[in-house]
């Protein structure tokens, strides 16, 4: 179950019903729909959507991309691959109009994804590639969980040498 336990959900639940104000109420549906993206994809896109209404209420757009984000992880793992697009692509938008790399990263890597799961292996490798500029450009740090997608990609393409060298940079 995504690697969450059950207490894990109990205590975002009770977060949820007793949040104080719009902003608490939305930090805890995403997170609780970024939580489940994979065990309970329809449950996490519903969740999505009502953080997005709350934020978009209230006006509080910092919460609203990480919204997107597991509505797009969701839709994808339904199959629901231009719905996913759509939401992944709203998501990096936001990210972009606030300037937050961090999340653009994020978002392209989503975005990488979705195109990886729908077949659309082109699309995948140009986000993923533009992930790892965008991380070399924030971080010191190697980034296996990039190199490992694009590695994925190059596999699917039958590039084993590419793939290989993705690999083999995860493990020095």
């Amino acid at each position: 179950m995504d690697g969450i336990s059950g207490n894990e959900l109990i205590d975002l639940q009770k977060k949820i019903e007793e949040a104080s104000n719009i902003t608490d109420k939305a930090q805890s549906l995403a997170d609780m729909a970024w939580m489940i993206k994979y065990s309970n994809p329809k449950k996490a896109v519903d969740l999505a959507d009502q953080a997005i209404g709350l934020t978009q209420a209230g006006e509080l757009e910092t919460h609203i991309p990480v919204c997107y984000m597991s509505k797009a992880v969701s839709l994808s793992q339904m199959s629901r691959f231009e719905a996913a697009e759509k939401a992944a692509k709203s998501g990096l938008d936001v990210y972009r109009k606030q300037d937050d790399q961090a999340g653009v990263l994020h978002a392209l890597n989503v975005m990488g994804s979705v195109y990886f799961r729908w077949g659309r292996l082109a699309e995948a490798l140009e986000n993923y590639l533009e992930s790892l500029r965008i991380h070399h450009e924030l971080n010191d740090s190697p980034a296996p969980g990039i190199l490992s997608n694009i590695g994925g990609v190059y596999l699917q393409l039958g590039d084993m040498d590419r793939a290989l060298e993705c690999y083999t940079w995860i493990r020095d």
